[in-house]
This record gives C-alpha cells, structure tokens and sequence, in this order.
C-alpha cells in the first residue's frame, strides 16, 4: 500500500511579490513544486520606482494569480520619493493586510504560515495574526536584522526609543516558531537580543533561475548589453548592480576608484534606482569621474546576467556598522554563479566569504586606500587569473546556494 503524504497548504505573507522582482517569486514556485499549496497575501505594486505599475492598475485582474497559485492584495499607499510617503507605505500595508486576515481569511485554514521579514519588521505583524487565527506553526525568512538595520539612520541606539523598539523587536522575533536565517550572523545577535524560543535555521538566498541557465549571447538581452558595453572595450570595466542607498557607502566606493592609479584604465557601471541617485550624482560631479562612472539606470532581471557575462570585475560595499558584519547580501550569490571576480568593500560575513571560496579581493568596510589597491590589482592580473576567481565562486555557489536543494531543506520543516 502506497503511503499518503499530505499536502500542506502554506500562506506566504510578503508587502513585496510579482510583479516586483523579488526572490520571494521563486520561493513559492519551489514551495508549489515540492508539492505544497500555496497562497500569497500581498500588496500592490510599486517597488522600486514608488508609483503602482502601469500595467497593474491598467488591469489588476491579470494580476491575482502567479503560475496558478493565488494571489491575496491589500491596499497600500505608494512608497512615493520622500520619508513621509514611505512610512504611510509601510503603516498602510501592516493595516489592510491585518484586517484583511482577520475578516477574509478567518474562515480559511493553513498548515504553514511563511512571513517575508524585510525592513522594516512590522510587516510580519499580519503573519503573527495568521498564526493565532490557524493555530499554525510560523517562519520568519529573517533579511535583515531590527532593529539593528536602522542605525544607518543615526538613532541613538543608547535612547530609551531604541531600546523600546529593541524590546518590540525581540517580540516579534519570538513569536514566530522558526527562523530562517540568510546569513549566519544573524544567530548570534538575536540571541544577544533574548530571542531563544524559535528554532533557527540557516536559509541564504540561492542562485536565482535567471543565472542558471547557460547563456545565449545571441538574445535580444544579450545583443543589447554586447553592444551598450562595447563603448568601454579598451577599458575594464568594473560593474555594481542593485540598491542604491545609503548603506551601499558609495561615497567611499567611489573615492577608491578616484584614488586608484589605474583610474584612466577602468570605467565603473552601475545599474539600477535607488533614493540615493540624486546624491550619487552629485558624489561623481564633484569627484571629476564623469568619464570613469555611469549610472546605466535599471534593467530587467534577465539582462543581468549578460551584464555580469561581460563585465570584467563585478563590486559590492557595504558601511561599516555591526549589522552588516553579519549581513550576507543576496546580490552575492548572484554575482559568483555568473563566474566573474568579485571585489567587495565589506567586513564580517561577507569579507569570510570571499576569502573561503577564493572568488575575489576584499577590503574593510570604508578603506578607500586598499580598495584602490585591489582595483590596481585587477587591472594589473592576467586574464586567467580573474578567470580562475570567477570559476572558483561559481563552484562554490553551486555547491552552497542551490536552488532545489534549499527549498528541500526548509520543506522538511513543515
């Protein structure tokens, strides 16, 4: 007799999901493919430019389903460009996405309740509610650690405000019955905040299925890209790809290109949007790298990969505060599966990285000094030695961050 394996209905509770370009879209396509049922409870679209997308509000009908798997939308108010429009987003997504648990999914049932914990934390709040109303075991897919991701802000992290939030954020965290952790930092700094109940689990961001596949230079992606980067073919070209914030410490980023000797040998691409644009603009007029650093804007995730194909050295930094010391960041694994090097401006986590899987060069968070060595070093290595970086990482991330092997590991925990 054949045994009966249940299938479990699973609500993933996300502000962010499809149309948005989040690896919360491949999480529950694996979720679906390992046999669960799943459901998304969600919002409207409008990361990252701040404004609903065209062709949602053109016709949201189109929008409720994702590869078949339901899809539950709140409203929420627009992120906007400033501060102000931005916390109304969050508080208004933590709002309809609470009251629309508790009057339209009541009468409902999961198995498994699976928040997206991204910045800020509140919105999980919904998730928790889910829990109560189900009964049902609940994970927190941990990104980022609050309230320690704020202190970019420069809050007073001795106020009786921080420690209040700390001690909110200690609750949040305690209530959910598993963490998944992207990076293994994250243990020790929420066990340093009391948070003991949950079981922790190391859960990174994988390989997404853009970068797995063999590339075919011939597409329309890949033409565009061949011929948009063929302007710097006398040039290395470095490229940053991502966020543009304030935690990227561009400011200092940039001042290690400045500084290089090998400055009139390099361009710097960077693609994507961010509320630092405006500032970072101004950072390149007033460093005179006009001719050295462009901001190609953004791209579809599926150029991404032909950009990473044809760039010479790919870059990521972080500022130097606690947080991001444990802090992997996702963009990581995707730049070691495309088989370029890696130079990154970090400490912690991510600087261990590099090192163990001999992808790169790293130096610490804001040594403008050394990175302009290391990018000086770059310039000056034989082709087969950055060929040898960039194999090394994409072997290393097949082996650690794979797709189909992680959504059997967090499967085995429902």
């Amino acid at each position: 007799m054949t045994g009966f394996i249940e299938q479990k209905k699973v609500l993933i509770v996300s502000q962010y999901f499809w149309p948005e370009d989040f690896r919360v879209n491949e999480l529950v396509l694996g979720l679906k493919k390992k046999g669960c049922i799943v459901e998304v409870l969600t919002s409207t679209p409008n990361y990252p430019l701040g404004q609903i997308f065209k062709e949602y509000k053109k016709n949201p009908g189109k929008y409720t389903h994702y590869n078949s798997i339901y899809i539950h939308r709140v409203s929420q108010i627009s992120r906007g460009n400033n501060k102000f429009t931005l916390v109304l987003n969050y508080l208004s997504f933590l709002i309809s996405a609470s009251f629309y648990c508790l009057c339209k999914l009541r009468k409902k049932n999961y198995d498994v309740i699976f928040a997206i914990q991204l910045s800020p934390i509140f919105s999980v709040i919904p998730a928790i509610i889910c829990k109560k109303l189900f009964k049902s075991p609940l994970f927190f897919w941990v990104l980022d650690v609050w309230p320690d991701s704020i202190t970019p802000i420069k809050i007073n992290t001795n106020s009786y405000r921080y420690k209040l939030l700390e001690r909110i954020c200690y609750l949040l965290y305690s209530s959910a019955d598993f963490l998944l952790l992207s990076s293994k930092g994250f243990e020790s700094r929420l066990s340093e905040m009391g948070v003991i109940k949950p079981k922790m689990i190391y859960f990174p961001n994988w390989v997404e299925d853009v970068y797995s596949h063999d590339l075919n230079l011939d597409s329309d992606e890949g033409s565009k890209v061949k011929s948009l980067l063929s302007r710097w073919s006398d040039k290395k070209i470095f490229l940053f790809a991502g966020n543009l914030g304030e935690a990227q410490d561009f400011p200092n980023l940039l001042k290690g290109f400045k500084d290089s000797s090998s400055l009139g040998e390099v361009v710097f691409l960077i693609i994507g949007d961010g509320r630092y644009k405006e500032s970072l603009i101004s950072i390149i007029n007033s460093y005179n790298l006009k001719d050295n650093v462009f901001l190609l804007g953004r791209y579809e995730s599926s150029y991404m990969p032909y950009f990473y194909y044809y760039a010479d050295i790919l870059v990521f930094s972080l500022l130097d505060i606690p947080i991001f010391k444990l802090t992997l960041p996702g963009k990581v694994q995707s730049y070691m599966s495309s088989g370029s090097p890696i130079v990154g401006m970090v400490n912690g986590e991510a600087e261990l990285l590099i090192k163990e899987a001999k992808c790169g060069y790293s130096a610490a968070s804001g040594d403008t000094k050394h990175l302009s060595i290391l990018i000086d070093r770059c310039c000056s290595s034989s082709e087969q030695d950055l060929k040898q970086l960039g194999l090394n990482g994409k072997i290393y991330a097949h082996d650690n961050f794979d797709y189909n092997s992680l959504m059997s590991k967090v499967v085995s925990y429902f």
